[in-house]
């Protein structure tokens, strides 16, 4: 964490370079790579809902999703195992039927990339054909079907991606059916 900014009477926090490393086994590139967050929130509405936020702001982020060979993404190792005789902290129900109002949430030049290690094992059949020795790693497989390099792999990248919405109401009472669609 490069720096972390609050401003706890105008109800401001900025986030600079975050970064989260991938877990191990999951290639050298950052997890995540944060190089800017901001949040501003309304202090008043703290108060009388909905909460207004005025501003959330994500600039240049790096997100890197990868899949390994045993099908286990990235983002499942972060987090520790929750221990079996934690209980959950209980939300107030007045607190989580709450409404949110976004008034301005923005993405500026994210990159965002997602690589499937396992995409080769879900195409492999069952069974005795199964059993089949691929090729050497530097031959070319015989195989239809087989892989030509020592690994088959699936890439997608998006990169400068931008975003921009606002007021944006988060009411999990609303009724979706009496909600009107955007213009």
């Amino acid at each position: 964490l490069g720096s972390l900014s609050l401003g706890l009477l105008s109800g401001y926090v900025a986030i600079k370079d975050l970064r989260i490393a991938q877990p191990e086994g999951f290639g050298e590139d950052d997890l995540l790579r944060v190089p800017e967050l901001r949040v501003k929130i309304s202090l008043p509405s703290l108060f009388s809902p909905p909460l207004t936020v005025e501003e959330v702001a994500l600039t240049d982020w790096e997100v890197n999703v990868v899949k390994n060979r045993d099908g286990v993404m990235n983002f499942e190792k972060l987090s520790p195992a929750a221990a079996p005789d934690a209980a959950a902290t209980p939300v107030p129900e007045e607190a989580a039927s709450s409404p949110i109002l976004v008034k301005l949430f923005s993405i500026k030049n994210l990159s965002a990339s997602y690589t499937d290690h396992a995409i080769a094992a879900g195409e492999e059949s069952e069974g005795p054909a199964a059993a089949e020795p691929a090729a050497a790693p530097g031959e070319k497989a015989d195989t239809p079907g087989q892989p030509e390099s020592e690994e088959e792999i699936l890439r997608v990248v998006i990169t400068a991606f931008n975003l921009q919405v606002n007021d944006l109401l988060i009411d999990k009472t609303a009724d979706p059916a009496a909600v009107e669609p955007a213009e």
